[in-house]
């Protein structure tokens, strides 16, 4: 699994903020089905954007920057 830079997820958590825009929730079968939490995604969005200014968009690797990940080191 390649690592990606903050760049890379800040542009999928903008794509999925668009997408849950377009359609939040659903409805099949009495069944109700929603995206995602706008508020958990702008969230992320904001800590991105800040720690690329902090750090560099296109460069700087993402490890740490979210909740679940690691930062894997080995020796």
């Amino acid at each position: 699994m390649a690592l990606k830079t903050i760049a890379i997820l800040l542009e999928e958590v903008q794509h999925a903020i668009e997408k849950v825009l377009v359609s939040q929730e659903y409805e099949i079968a009495n069944r109700r089905q929603r995206m995602a939490m706008l508020e958990d995604l702008t969230n992320r969005e904001k800590f991105l954007i800040d720690s690329g200014e902090k750090k560099g968009f296109e460069n700087t690797l993402a490890g740490g920057t979210g909740k679940g990940s690691y930062r894997v080191i080995f020796t």
